[in-house]
């Protein structure tokens, strides 16, 4: 499931990135990071690991030196039922599993950030993503 898992989510990034690409959604933002779990079939066991990445961050870019300010979703699955799914079935549970987190992000949001007009061009995208898939 971990390469399956991976190629999805390098193809969701490199089809999502072009349409963000030259987008500005204020608060400092500059990057999306989705991150899946998967670690364990207990579903609480799982969303308490989500909680360390719904959150709003920065890190120190190691090329360029400068601070980056990112939002972070995850996202918890059951690994189980995921290993058995091909990898276009995963690619569109997470696009749902995500458009539905979009909801209710379960995270403090940057002031100045345009969380719904961000919502809604990540909707988009996701909507255009999976009829591609």
């Amino acid at each position: 499931m971990g390469e399956a898992l991976g190629n999805v989510t390098v193809r969701l990034q490199e089809a999502l990135s072009p349409f963000f690409s030259n987008k500005e959604y204020g608060g400092e933002v500059d990057q999306f990071m989705l991150v899946v779990v998967a670690v364990d079939s207990d579903v609480e066991e799982n969303k308490r690991s989500c909680k360390a990445y719904n959150r709003v961050a920065s890190y120190k870019d190691m090329i360029t030196g400068s601070k980056v300010k990112f939002l972070g979703i995850a996202l918890p699955f059951d690994p189980i039922p995921l290993a058995e799914m091909s990898e276009r079935e995963l690619a569109n549970l997470i696009c749902i599993a995500l458009q539905e987190k979009m909801n209710n992000p379960e995270l403090k949001i940057p002031k100045g950030f345009d969380y719904q007009l961000f919502k809604n061009d990540l909707q988009l995208a996701l909507e255009l993503y999976k009829c591609a898939i």
